[in-house]
């Protein structure tokens, strides 16, 4: 029979924001590298490329294939808009912070006068 009691812990769990942790071992400063190397390699025009498709305006990049050539195309990029944000967060990087800017300059001027937006 399962015990269906609160437990209480020893210690109390601690929030702790991504700028707070640091992990400096070979094996996350390698993964890190990698990720850093993937975020950057994207053409945030090419993400954005739907979003000024949907406004009408005309488009500074060709979208990616895949799914952004689909009816669910602009969800790549509100991933890559969290994922860039948490590398910024913990790295305060000028040119990520630089995309995070740019990104969100080229979505206000892609939302609707109703305040929809949509690729």
């Amino acid at each position: 029979m399962i015990s269906l009691k609160a437990r209480t812990s020893p210690t109390p769990l601690k929030h702790f924001e991504l700028d707070q942790v640091q992990l400096r071992d070979d094996i996350h400063t390698n993964a890190f590298k990698k990720e850093w190397s993937y975020l950057t390699s994207y053409e945030v025009d090419r993400l954005l490329a739907g979003f000024r498709e949907t406004k009408g305006l005309q488009l500074k990049a060709d979208k990616y294939p895949g799914w952004e050539n689909t009816e669910i195309r602009g969800h790549t990029l509100g991933h890559y808009l969290t994922a860039v944000s948490q590398a910024y967060s913990q790295t305060k990087d000028q040119d990520l912070l630089a995309r995070i800017e740019y990104l969100v300059a080229e979505l206000a001027e892609c939302q609707q006068d109703s305040g929809y937006l949509s690729a």
